[in-house]
């Protein structure tokens, strides 16, 4: 069985995907992309539309390799 975690942080979004044979899990993609969703957060308390597109963009390719 295979499974897929998208970790989404304040600098960068990444991708695991692993499978799992007997109680071992196997690395089969691994990704990190930097969308610094969390660029200017502190100051202005809102998530910029840029890193939100960016990282909407990210996940959207994220996707495409996990449906693969």
């Amino acid at each position: 069985m295979r499974f897929a975690a998208i970790d989404i942080g304040t600098n960068s979004t990444r991708l695991l995907i692993s499978e799992r044979i007997n109680s071992t899990f196997i690395t089969i993609a691994r990704e990190m992309e930097i969308t610094r969703i969390g660029k200017d957060l502190q100051d202005s308390g809102m998530i910029s539309k840029e890193a939100a597109e960016a990282t909407i963009k990210v996940i959207s390719r994220y996707k495409k390799t996990i449906d693969k």
